[in-house]
């Protein structure tokens, strides 16, 4: 299990919650704090199917965030990973029984 309190990995990528930052190979940016929240959570529930009510749940905490709301959260956090690795696809879309994304 992660300890998303502390630096991480996701690849070759380290995340850093406590300042809202992530590095690669000597680069640092400095993300959204609902971005890294998002990120913490996937990190957390790895190779699980994450639901769009998962999200509004533990993120958005039970507000009326749109589908459209965290398919915009979605492809930021995809922009964000490909400043560092393009050509690694770290957030999955999952399509039918249970649709959502994967990590």
């Amino acid at each position: 299990m992660i300890d998303t309190q502390q630096p991480f990995n996701i690849a070759n990528i380290t995340i850093y919650p406590k300042t809202d930052e992530m590095s690669c190979d000597g680069t640092t940016i400095e993300i959204k704090s609902m971005a890294m929240k998002m990120i913490c959570f996937f990190a957390s529930h790895h190779d699980e199917i994450i639901t769009r009510d998962n999200l509004r749940a533990s993120i958005w905490q039970n507000s009326n965030a749109t589908d459209h709301t965290i398919n915009n959260h979605m492809y930021s956090l995809r922009q964000i990973f490909a400043k560092f690795d393009d050509k690694t696809k770290f957030f999955h879309t999952v399509t039918g029984g249970k649709s959502g994304y994967r990590l």
